[in-house]
C-alpha cells in the first residue's frame, strides 16, 4: 500500500470514523502490536493527544473495529423473520449475506478474526461479540437440521456442515480485493453456488443456480 505524504495526511478530516479506518489500515500493514498511537497520529497528520478525544487507547480502536464487523455480519433478523422464505432460502440468503458483508468490509473483518486475542477477555462487549457469534452459528445449525428433516439438505452432521460453510465464507476477507473483476455481491453468489451445488457440472436433478 502506498504511503501517504504529509500533505495528503493533513487533508484528512479528523473524526472517529477516519481514525478507525486509517488505524485499521495500519493494523493490517504492521500488525496490532507493532502499531503505536504515534503511528496512527502520523498517518492522519495530527498529534497523539488529538486522538484521545475519540479513543482513549489503541484497544478502544480495535474494539470499535470489532463492533463494526459484528454489526454487519450478524444483522440477519430481516432474513430470519421473513415467513415467506423456505428453510433452504433462508439458509442460502444467510450465506449470501455473510459473504457479501465479509467482502465489502474486509478490513474490519480481518480485525475481528486476526486480532481478537488482543481484546480484554473479561470485557462485557467482547463477551457480547462472542455470544453473537455463537448465536449466529447455532442459528445456521438449527436451519441446517430443519433442512435435513425436510429432505432439502444432505444428512451430514449439521455442525461439521455449518463450520465448513462458514470457514469458506469467512476466508473471503483474506483474498478478496475490491475493484477487481467481481463485486462483493457477485462473489457471494459464486461462492454460495459452489458451496450449495458443488463444482461438478449440474445434472437434471440438481438445484437451479442462483441468478444475479
Amino acid at each position: 500500500m502506498a504511503r501517504r505524504t504529509k500533505e495528503q495526511s493533513c487533508n484528512i478530516e479528523l473524526s472517529q470514523e477516519s481514525i478507525l479506518i486509517h488505524a485499521v489500515e495500519l493494523f493490517r500493514e504492521k500488525g496490532f502490536r507493532a502499531t503505536s498511537l504515534e503511528d496512527v497520529a502520523a498517518r492522519l497528520g495530527v498529534t497523539r493527544p488529538a486522538l484521545y478525544y475519540y479513543f482513549k487507547n489503541k484497544k478502544e480502536i480495535l474494539m470499535a473495529a470489532q463492533r463494526k464487523a459484528v454489526e454487519k455480519v450478524f444483522n440477519i433478523e430481516d432474513i430470519l423473520d421473513d415467513e415467506a422464505l423456505t428453510v433452504e432460502e433462508k439458509f442460502k440468503r444467510l450465506l449470501l449475506n455473510h459473504v457479501e458483508v465479509v467482502g465489502s468490509n474486509a478490513r474490519f473483518i480481518a480485525m475481528y478474526f486476526e486480532e481478537e486475542k488482543e481484546l480484554p477477555k473479561n470485557d462485557r462487549r467482547v463477551k457480547e461479540y462472542q455470544s453473537l457469534r455463537r448465536q449466529h452459528t447455532d442459528t445456521l445449525i438449527k436451519l441446517y437440521r430443519q433442512g435435513v428433516e425436510k429432505g432439502v439438505f444432505q444428512d451430514i452432521d449439521p455442525r461439521i456442515s455449518v463450520f465448513t460453510l462458514l470457514g469458506a465464507c469467512n476466508w473471503v476477507y483474506r483474498w478478496y480485493r475490491e475493484n477487481k473483476e467481481y463485486n462483493p455481491s457477485q462473489i457471494a453468489n459464486l461462492i454460495v453456488n459452489i458451496l450449495g451445488e458443488g463444482y461438478l457440472s449440474p445434472g437434471p436433478d440438481r438445484l437451479t443456480p442462483i441468478k444475479q
